[in-house]
């Protein structure tokens, strides 16, 4: 088979030079069968993303020996320019691989969108991908048994020490008490508070000027902007539970490796701003954060509630956040954030491992990441600042340049763009190793790298990103922990032990294609998600349930009499319509669907089933009328 030649000129230095050689790449040619929708490249918040593909191969060209199907993530668009974001579904392609955890550290650092989470196929990444004839398609290479080893049973440390068991256990006692205080009886008063705080912000207001629909003003040094209808205390509160359940589990898989897990909660930059704008009302506690905190403290994850502090000391500092819209921190949050942090791990430690020269740091006001995108409103209280200039921010430099982080400390911080800004080469892995005089290990992919893309990391490498690691610190906004997906690392594990030396061996039959009666009822902003998945599955099938919790049939066949003889899995592919809550009963055995809020993606369930068994019946239930169920696969696994 002949290789197009600038996949040549791509994988010359792997297959010839043994200096410039790519660690475990390959040519290979196959086809894609299913893609995932990815955000605009004109919209997204990132100048970079990448989308996941599932790729079934059919020849290996040249390098590593691979087979069966991948998990392909390829650019979607760089610098907001489109890359291989045009492959669809069908297409054929030749294109150079590697394991994704072998990629440059650039790589990994670039968001990911990924509807298809197709957690239990290994994930490469390629770029520049050439489309093929399809009538050029090849036998496709089958795939080796997958034979599953859990990553939670090799651990690359020794256990954690007594002494740190000891400390993180105080800490986690001594934060839920002060956790329990500050909520009190704040839920039961909620209306009262939120009327209260109603009249008395609709009066503060008035003297306000307007940024962007938000009210916008000075307290201090501090320049802050806040909707005029907030509530202080929100609806809802509390963080979706299969979050909680997914970061107990990620904190199990660092423990499992000798680490300890330390949550850091950034809080919504308006519920600092309301309680700066009307410090009598900073008595309340910002309800979304403290009860996460209180939900993964009563776990045994330690936390770090930092909403009061943030609170306390915003005047201080020029900006917390990027008000009005952008909740990224700015340098007065990242501050304040690893001054606690930092009291954290000089408690665990004692005398931290120093290996950086304090006398060499130094703070300049530089541009920051947003560059000139980011200035001065006009028409508001800004101070003594110039109206429509780019704004400076506060940089820690270390000899000069940029601190140099140490993938060898003892101490991690992991993260999204989050612990970036407001500099781009890291804002809070910075301000902690200038106030400790250690260069931390720091870990930032942007997007979903806390609830998804690192925790994946750490598990398909078997925890080698965590060798050496004491501690890891992970700063994540309030949003992610309480609404985002996360991937639950003791789910796919179980799966995978479930799925380990078994294949396909029977497809259930296909359910109906997408059609116009398709139409759940769910919020607005959400009508934008649903559709571009929609648009971008091809071949799935999709269901309706007019009325609220009943039991509908999905579908109901029967189990192959050859295949009855040995213990089999039910492998389902399936996702659901934004904020809609339901179930899947699978032969009675009933599992929970996950709830989508921003992005559809798709769930894999498994079921083990008996020998014997000669018949497999799906059903759902949701808690709404006109919920939508999309099947993307139903198999059965030997």
């Amino acid at each position: 088979m002949k290789i197009l030649p600038f996949l040549i000129l791509l994988t010359a230095g792997f297959v010839v030079s043994g200096h410039a050689q790519l660690p475990r790449q390959s040519v290979i040619e196959g086809k894609l069968i299913a893609v995932s929708s990815f955000p605009s490249p004109k919209t997204s918040d990132y100048a970079d993303c990448l989308f996941s593909t599932r790729f079934v191969i059919e020849k290996v060209l040249v390098g590593v020996p691979i087979g069966g199907t991948i998990r392909l993530l390829m650019p979607a668009f760089l610098k907001r320019q489109i890359v291989d974001g045009n492959l669809q579904v069908g297409d054929r392609l030749q294109i150079a691989v590697q394991p994704f955890s072998f990629v440059a550290g650039p790589v990994q650092k670039i968001q990911q969108a990924d509807s298809l989470f197709d957690l239990e196929y290994e994930t490469y990444y390629g770029r520049c991908a050439v489309r093929l004839n399809v009538a050029q398609a090849a036998a496709i290479t089958p795939a080796p048994i997958f034979q599953h080893k859990s990553p939670f049973e090799a651990p690359v440390n020794p256990p954690v020490s007594a002494e740190f068991e000891r400390l993180a256990k105080i800490g986690i006692e001594r934060e839920l008490a002060m956790i329990n205080r500050r909520i009190g009886n704040v839920v039961a008063q909620r209306e009262s508070i939120n009327a209260r705080f109603s009249a008395d912000w609709a009066r503060r207001q008035a003297d306000f000027g307007e940024v962007k629909g938000y009210k916008w003003s000075r307290v201090g040094k501090t320049l802050m902007a806040l909707s005029s209808n907030y509530a202080l205390i929100p609806e809802a509160w509390q963080a979706k539970p299969e979050n909680i359940d997914a970061i107990v589990a990620f904190r199990d898989f660092l423990h499992a490796h000798g680490t300890q897990l330390i949550i850091q909660l950034i809080p919504s930059m308006h519920a600092v701003a309301s309680r700066v704008f009307l410090p009598e009302y900073a008595q309340y506690p910002d309800l979304e954060c403290a009860f996460a905190a209180k939900q993964l403290l009563e776990r045994g994850v330690e936390t770090i509630y930092a909403s009061d502090e943030l609170v306390r000391r915003a005047p201080n500092y020029e900006f917390m956040f990027f008000y009005p819209k952008n909740n990224h921190p700015a340098h007065g949050c990242q501050d304040v954030l690893t001054d606690l942090s930092c009291a954290r791990l000089k408690q665990r430690f004692g005398t931290l491992p120093s290996n950086l020269a304090p006398d060499r740091f130094s703070i300049v006001r530089a541009s920051g990441v947003y560059g000139s995108n980011y200035r001065y409103p006009v028409g508001v209280d800004i101070g003594t600042k110039a109206p429509n200039k780019a704004v400076l921010t506060e940089s820690v430099r270390y000899a000069g340049g940029q601190v140099p982080f140490n993938p060898n400390s003892q101490i991690q911080v992991l993260g999204s763009s989050y612990i970036q800004t407001p500099t781009p080469g890291g804002s809070y892995s910075s301000l902690l190793a200038m106030k400790t005089a250690v260069a931390p290990d720091n870990v930032r992919v942007s997007g979903h790298g806390p609830n998804t893309t690192i925790p994946l990391r750490f598990y398909y490498q078997k925890g080698r990103p965590l060798k050496g690691k004491k501690v890891c610190v992970l700063p994540v906004s309030i949003n992610v922990v309480a609404k985002s997906r996360w991937v639950n690392l003791r789910d796919l594990d179980d799966m995978l032990r479930l799925l380990s030396g078994k294949r396909d061996v029977f497809r259930a039959p296909k359910l109906p294609a997408f059609s116009s009666a398709i139409r759940p009822v769910f919020p607005d902003e959400h009508r934008s998600s649903w559709q571009q998945f929609v648009g971008s599955q091809k071949g799935a099938g999709y269901l309706m349930f007019a009325a609220p919790d009943q039991d509908y049939p999905v579908t109901n066949f029967g189990v192959p009499e050859r295949l009855r003889e040995s213990p089999s899995v039910v492998y389902l592919k399936v996702a659901t319509a934004p904020r809609q809550i339901g179930s899947l009963a699978i032969n009675g055995v009933r599992k929970p669907l996950e709830i989508t809020n921003y992005a559809v993606a798709w769930q894999t369930i498994v079921v083990p089933i008996e020998a014997g068994t000669e018949h497999v019946a799906i059903s759902a239930r949701f808690n709404k009328s006109k919920s939508a169920l999309a099947v993307e696969r139903i198999a059965i696994c030997q």
